[in-house]
């Protein structure tokens, strides 16, 4: 998180699910200014550099980014989606289990 402090977070069986957990209310406000901004047909972007040769040249320009909400929230409050499903899926397989028994 660029700009700010780190979060600090315990050490805990998921890890992820809790700094997801104590970023809720930022993520949930991000994430409404980003839908926000998405309805009044804004959106994010990024510049390309310029590229090609002689007459193909095609300038340096900005391009929207894709408007993937949890993507861009995820890498900014440093959230790893791929451990956050390996979690979930390790919950219900505890929660299987103790169904089982």
């Amino acid at each position: 998180m660029e700009g700010s402090e780190k979060m600090t977070v315990l050490p805990t069986e998921y890890p992820e699910h809790e700094k997801m957990k104590s970023v809720k209310d930022d993520s949930h406000k991000l994430g409404e200014f980003i839908e926000w901004m998405h309805l009044k047909e804004w959106g994010i972007c990024t510049q390309v550099e310029g590229h090609g040769e002689g007459y193909e040249w095609i300038p340096s320009c900005w391009v929207q980014i894709p408007n993937k909400i949890e993507a861009i929230l995820s890498e900014y409050f440093e959230i790893d989606l791929k451990i956050l499903e390996e979690e979930k899926r390790e919950m219900l397989r505890k929660m299987r289990k103790s169904l089982e028994q």
